[in-house]
């Protein structure tokens, strides 16, 4: 499970939904719950939060800007890669940590990911988890 701690910088309500925006390091994560921020004292500009999400959540992409809807986005370098017979992990270095991903070996083949390779991990919106203390 990638976790990354942060604060809350937004929080956009529409009936049961907020839409919250949260800062860690030079990244901003957006994520959809289910919760009112009335009802949640996490769900107030400034607090502390941790983001999660996991690594079969994180989609690999060779470009960072490509015209697609997932907002949340990371570059980084690949600094580990374990390439097995159906799946592989991949461990890139970014400028919050390390973020770890689980993608299909015949996508490593096809992007051709190596060690070295600056790559963008990308988490659709309803994929990220918040967890407060």
């Amino acid at each position: 499970m990638n976790q990354f701690k942060g604060q809350v910088t937004e929080v956009i309500n529409e009936g049961e939904l907020s839409l919250v925006r949260v800062q860690v390091g030079d990244i901003t994560f957006t994520t959809i719950v289910i919760e009112k921020p009335e009802d949640h004292r996490h769900l107030q500009k400034g607090y502390p939060i941790t983001v999660l999400f996991k690594e079969t959540e994180v989609v690999i992409a060779t470009e960072a800007n490509l015209p697609i809807s997932m907002q949340n986005r990371i570059s980084g370098e690949i600094v580990r890669l374990e390439k097995g017979r159906v799946l592989s992990s991949i461990t890139l270095n970014s400028s919050i940590g390390k973020v770890k991903s689980v993608i299909t070996s015949g996508s490593v083949d096809r992007l051709a990911l190596t060690p070295g390779k600056t790559v963008c991990a990308l988490i659709k919106t309803n994929e990220i988890m918040l967890q407060h203390d």
